[in-house]
């Protein structure tokens, strides 16, 4: 497709895709502020209806690795299509859970079927715009990502105050209206029709929920079954055709030390949303409204600098914006000891 000829539909993608990006991080985000809520009608455990979340980012990761390399044999359409529609079934289940297991089976589906969204994000600039435009379009999406984990706890807060809880699985289901406008706009693209490793995935996921129950129910024989998986995983992709992930990947330095530091940096990026409400909750006393406000600023701060890291990405570089970055996180460190608890909260959470 030539480039002058794609440019109109793929100004409208990243628009298209920035508010689906909204919905999405809100439908992750949302549910932070209502676990002690969710704990209190189900008499659950701190490590039991912290799943609520866990099991929503796992399947979440996983997932969005699967749908790009799907991506490489089908049309990306069709795949939204379905992993839309397998949202749509996740929320409608949520919405009429009278036990737990059908709300974690409403998480379930919604992240198998939410995964198809960072895919897409991450093919759409690449598919769609020049070189020299993606990090102007990345940081549309990344703008799309923050919003939405800023107004989600506002939304969350607003919306508890007056229904119950389970109608937060309700909001997501805006994300429908965005399918025909993909369909109209997305090409009929289709890759070199790469197989996928799906044992290789399994392996990569028994890993990573071993390692979270090991860690959620303190039991070390979990661990090892993880470390195990892990071992698996090793072989598994060093002797694969065509595997899960390219070990050559990691043969790069650079690449390697990136993932490392993207993996602690998000650790804490999705931790603080995650124990910052039960802690607001459980010692603080406050009720969901609150914590959704105390919330925000964090969230705010990173939306507003979502499209402009984009653009510094574009001008001065990758480099450039990891050290900016680095030294903001590290001056706040210092008020996140020493602060009021309310701001404290917030600074830490930005």
């Amino acid at each position: 497709m030539d480039e002058h000829q794609q440019q109109p539909s793929a100004e409208k993608l990243i628009r298209i895709l920035a508010f689906t990006m909204i919905l999405s991080s809100m439908s992750a985000t949302m549910f932070n502020i209502v676990l002690p809520e969710i704990s209190k009608d189900f008499q659950l455990s701190f490590s039991q209806v912290s799943w609520v979340a866990s099991i929503y980012m796992l399947i979440y990761a996983i997932g969005s690795v699967i749908y790009g390399k799907l991506a490489d044999t089908y049309k990306l359409k069709n795949l939204l299509t379905i992993g839309l529609l397998i949202f749509f079934v996740g929320s409608v289940v949520g919405l009429s859970a009278q036990a737990y297991w059908m709300v974690l089976l409403g998480r379930i589906l919604q992240a198998s079927g939410a995964a198809v969204i960072p895919a897409t994000a991450m093919i759409i600039p690449v598919r769609y715009f020049p070189a020299e435009k993606r990090g102007r379009a990345l940081g549309v999406t990344a703008t799309g990502l923050a919003i939405g984990n800023a107004i989600g706890p506002v939304i969350s807060a607003l919306m508890v105050s007056v229904f119950h809880w389970r109608w937060l699985f309700f909001i997501p289901l805006i994300i429908l209206i965005t399918l025909p406008l993909y369909r109209k706009y997305l090409g009929d693209e289709q890759g070199r029709g790469a197989r996928i490793d799906w044992l290789g995935g399994g392996l990569l996921a028994g890993t990573v929920a071993l390692l979270l129950l090991a860690l959620t129910q303190s039991k070390w024989l979990l661990g090892l079954g993880s470390l195990l998986f892990l071992l698996l995983f090793i072989i598994r992709i060093r002797s694969a055709k065509e595997p899960f992930v390219q070990p050559r990947l990691f043969r790069n330095k650079g690449y390697t030390i990136g993932l490392i530091v993207g993996m602690l940096v998000m650790s804490v990026g999705y931790s603080l949303p995650f124990l910052t409400p039960q802690l607001l909750a459980d010692v603080n006393g406050l009720a969901p409204g609150w914590i959704g406000f105390i919330m925000v600023p964090g969230a705010v701060i990173t939306a507003f600098l979502g499209g402009r890291g984009g653009k510094l990405a574009d001008t001065r570089g990758t480099a450039y914006l990891f050290y900016a970055a680095s030294s903001c996180s590290s001056s706040a460190s210092p008020y996140c000891q020493h602060s009021p608890e309310s701001l404290r909260y917030s600074l830490c959470c930005s």
